[in-house]
């Protein structure tokens, strides 16, 4: 449990830093990531408030832009919509999951 919270912040943030978006020169990437983590830590001794004040609008707007961005290809292919409408039926998921 212990190494995996250890691991797993800078592994998320070595992530996003080599997203092929961002361009960030590889020489950078993991002053950058101690950065970052320095200050997501150095803000979380001031209580997960801080954090969450911060990070939830952004979440927000994170999950607002998925989920518009998948209704606006839903919208470019409503012949495939009925794919999408499928994995919320329960028995397909269950069919999917326990039947493979």
């Amino acid at each position: 449990l212990v190494g995996d919270g250890v691991i797993t912040p800078p592994n998320s943030v070595l992530g996003a830093l080599n997203s092929p978006c961002l361009q960030v020169p590889e020489s950078w990437n993991v002053c950058i990531a101690v950065a970052i983590l320095l200050g997501v830590f150095g803000l979380q001794r001031m209580g997960s408030r801080i954090i969450g004040w911060i990070a939830g609008p952004i979440m927000v707007l994170w999950f607002l832009t998925i989920a518009a961005l998948g209704l606006y290809q839903i919208l470019l292919n409503p012949e495939l919509a009925a794919y999408v409408a499928r994995g919320f039926n329960p028995e397909k998921v269950y069919h999917f999951f326990v039947l493979g």
